[in-house]
């Protein structure tokens, strides 16, 4: 759209010609969607539009060494969900390049059995963390098992980009319980009902 040009145009004044058009060349052999294009061009975490594009999953999935709640750009990429699970909210999120693949095969696995499974919350940097933080204490905001809601900066596995906060149906929970080990994800806690605090919450371990 008019908006992408506009922004295109102005980057390639900057980087010039030549890298531009590299740049235009690693988008399509990635099968990047436009808004996707631009992130790579502003040098911003790759997005990865699964309801768009289908057969788009992360090519790179080198991380490298991870400092906790200060991971870069190059480590992430943008994920976008499925509409229709808990308030409908398909949501955005930024994870780990080397998570999301799974995550990916996850939520379409999901989708092909017929539930829309929605993002809410993937990687926090420790500022982030702090204001979450600081909210469930000031709220006394507790888990079943008398836990805070979130965790002190540094501490918690979103700031590891490792960990998701999902949105589903109760079938689409029961999905997941069923289900997302296959993927290395596993729950916050066991035994938890979909409706209880942190029930959204889900950490990637990989599979064995």
């Amino acid at each position: 759209n008019v908006n992408h040009l506009q922004a295109h145009a102005s980057i390639k004044r900057v980087i010039g010609d030549v890298r531009y058009d590299e740049l235009k060349q690693e988008s399509i052999t990635r099968k990047l969607t436009p808004k996707g294009f631009t992130a790579l061009l502003r040098n911003e975490p790759e997005i990865i539009d699964i309801v768009g594009n289908l057969n788009t999953i992360p090519t790179d999935t080198f991380v490298g060494e991870v400092v906790t709640g200060e991971l870069t750009k190059d480590q992430l990429v943008t994920v976008k969900g499925y509409g229709g699970g808990f308030k409908s909210q398909g949501g955005e999120i930024t994870i780990r390049k080397d998570v999301a693949p799974s995550l990916i095969e996850l939520l379409r696995a999901a989708r092909a059995e017929g539930h829309s499974i929605g993002l809410n919350s993937g990687y926090r940097n420790l500022k982030e963390q702090e204001k979450l933080y600081n909210k469930a204490v000031k709220n006394d905001e507790r888990d079943k098992e008398g836990n805070l809601l979130a965790k002190k900066p540094g501490e918690s596995n979103h700031n590891l980009g490792t960990a998701v906060d999902l949105n589903y149906t109760d079938e689409g929970y029961q999905w997941l319980l069923d289900n997302a080990d296959r993927f290395g994800f596993f729950p916050y806690q066991e035994g938890l009902d979909p409706d209880d605090p942190e029930a959204w919450h889900w950490d990637f371990r990989g599979t064995n």
